[in-house]
């Protein structure tokens, strides 16, 4: 029984290596250039790729242990999910959302003012 069991979980490890691998590590294949650029960033394409899947095995069991952890709407979570999928990055989907970026408020500090360690 114990080589059973060993066996079942060396095969799950191996299996589960081979996905990581995958995700991490294969190039980026015709439909993903098209979608993220002709040289995309590795962290987007494994994004997406990721997204892709659990949209794909489990959409609503993902949508709503994200909801649950991050207590966001799971609309919110879906769309972005969603966007993450069909390749589009996060610095768009964030500038989308923003929309015109914020003024910083002005602060007049001097030397010697309250943000400087003044030293005796």
């Amino acid at each position: 029984m114990r080589l059973v069991l060993f066996s079942v979980w060396k095969g799950a490890s191996a299996f589960l290596t081979i996905c990581m691998m995958w995700l991490a590590l294969a190039p980026a294949t015709s439909a993903e250039r098209l979608r993220l650029g002709a040289q995309p960033d590795r962290m987007d394409l494994v994004q997406m790729r990721m997204a892709r899947a659990m949209m794909q095995v489990a959409p609503n069991f993902t949508v709503a242990r994200y909801a649950e952890a991050t207590g966001m709407p799971p609309e919110t979570i879906r769309a972005y999910l969603t966007a993450r999928a069909s390749g589009v990055t996060a610095p768009a989907m964030a500038l989308q959302a923003e929309g015109p970026a914020a003024t910083a408020p002005a602060v007049q500090t001097r030397a010697g003012g309250a943000k400087f360690v003044r030293v005796n």
